[in-house]
């Protein structure tokens, strides 16, 4: 039975059934009692859902994520997620889990497309909060009354297609630097090669064992002889083969490249087109698509023809 109780001029009902505990007060004795009797109908029928922790801060959640969630990822997506998570938490920290509704989203994509970031950029972002808000209601027992927000948002749609083919110039500038050489000769993904440790390296037998990738699918990468020489050189001049190949993070790949490209003046050039030049030439040198597939990873022959771009002097060539 429930329990109300008069305080001063207001009246207090309590209940205390099947492990739920609630209380709230009233004006009026009458409408304590019929909350009384709708919360107590609610819990015998298991209809009740606990809302309280949505009163809570999102900040709260996010640091749940980032403690016992985060540190249970790939290396290369937490490193990145670390980031996204500060972004987030300093636009949605401060409000509480029910007011994080998906208008306040949408009007976080329009503010980050006005600010000029990529729409794939805006999708990992969003994304990440919604990875968030499942595994709290997943692993930590938040409950959100309306559902997660983020799938009542449209976002915003990517074009990333790109066809940019490296120029004979671009070419003997990038791969004149060995690590730059190797990834267009193997076509592996940045996070790939720096997480490269010589004992995935069997150069007596030409190949590579990759057992940390994007797709959490180990595969076995066979070296061009370019490749193996590279690998070589490097294991003659290091005095740790025990440790990392390349010794150097992802994210320094990637800024060393985009200081490189700044030099040269190179417009228009990513570190992730030398994975888009690699697959092309390995379909100019005759690879079937399953062949190439095997070698850079891809999980669909479709996403695979997203990288694939045939130069026109290799198809002239072939017409003769």
């Amino acid at each position: 039975m429930a329990t109300i109780i008069k305080r001063g001029n207001k009246y207090q009902a309590q209940i205390n059934r099947t492990g739920v505990r609630k209380t709230k007060t009233f004006t009026l004795k009458a409408d304590a009692q019929q909350w009384a009797r709708k919360m107590e109908s609610e819990v015998e029928r298991g209809l009740y859902v606990d809302t309280s922790a949505a009163k809570k801060k999102t900040a709260v959640l996010f640091d749940l994520y980032q403690e016992r969630v985060l540190p249970t990822l790939k290396a290369t997506g937490r490193y990145s997620d670390k980031y996204r998570l500060q972004r987030l938490r300093a636009v949605f920290g401060s409000i509480t889990l029910h007011q994080l509704t998906s208008d306040r989203i949408r009007r976080y994509i329009d503010n980050r497309a006005s600010a000029g970031v990529s729409p794939g950029t805006i999708r990992k972002e969003v994304g990440l909060l919604s990875r968030v808000l499942n595994a709290g209601e997943r692993d930590f027992g938040f409950v959100l009354p309306r559902g997660n927000p983020v799938s009542f948002v449209r976002l915003p749609r990517v074009e990333d297609r790109r066809e940019r083919r490296l120029t004979l110039d671009e070419f003997r500038v990038i791969a004149h630097i060995p690590v730059y050489a190797f990834m267009i000769e193997t076509a592996m993904r940045r996070g790939e090669v720096a997480n490269l440790r010589w004992s995935e390296v069997d150069l007596s037998r030409r190949v590579l064992h990759i057992r940390q990738s994007k797709t959490d699918i180990p595969r076995s990468i066979p070296l061009s002889l370019k490749s193996a020489q590279i690998l070589t050189n490097l294991q003659e001049a290091s005095e740790h083969v025990e440790d990392l190949v390349w010794a150097m993070s992802a994210d320094s790949l990637s800024r060393r490249f985009i200081r490189l490209c700044k030099r040269h003046g190179y417009d228009d050039l990513r570190l992730h087109d030398l994975r888009h030049e690699a697959t092309s030439r390995l379909f100019e040198k005759g690879l079937s698509l399953m062949e190439v597939a095997s070698i850079t990873g891809h999980k669909s022959l479709q996403m695979l023809n997203r990288y694939t771009h045939l130069s026109n002097e290799h198809l002239l060539a072939k017409l003769g």
